[in-house]
């Protein structure tokens, strides 16, 4: 399954937004609560945990960096088909030249124990479905220094 880029240009060298969403309706709440952010960071999305791993990697149809950015940002769906969001987690963090991304997982679940095991596996945060831009805003402030990538326009920017 391909991602979809979702409409910024010129974005340079920015990392993208990933948003790992096998829902589309969802997938466009959050691209909406993104795009109300006034982020300047291209969008893109992919459906299941076999993409968003392919994605990060670089391999099969996301192998152009230029079309297919780094993520500066992961929002990952737990309950994905093929490879669910902890299994994409245990991925991620097995390999090193993911270390510092960071991940907020987005969930309509907020059961402790998973958010735990969410968080114990590298998670930075998450959000509850749908997505309060407000929300997302205070998740990505919560970064820090790992949110450095992710930009917003100027205002009166279009």
């Amino acid at each position: 399954m391909s991602a979809k880029q979702q409409g910024q240009k010129g974005s340079g060298s920015l990392g993208a937004i990933l948003i790992a969403e096998d829902n589309p309706d969802d997938a466009k709440l959050v691209q909406r609560a993104i795009l109300q952010l006034r982020l300047e960071n291209p969008v893109h999305i992919v459906e299941d945990g076999h993409s968003t791993l392919a994605y990060l990697k670089g391999e099969e149809e996301y192998q152009d960096r230029e079309k297919y950015p780094f993520p500066a940002l992961l929002l990952l769906d737990l309950r994905m088909p093929e490879l669910d969001g902890f299994e994409v987690l245990r991925q991620i963090r097995g390999d090193m030249r993911f270390a510092h991304m960071p991940i907020l997982v987005v969930t309509v679940n907020q059961d402790r124990r998973q958010l735990g095991e969410a968080y114990r596996l590298g998670a930075r945060s998450f959000l509850t479905k749908p997505i309060n831009p407000n929300d997302l805003k205070n998740a990505i402030d919560g970064l820090g220094k790992d949110g450095d990538k992710l930009r917003y326009k100027a205002p009166g920017e279009p």
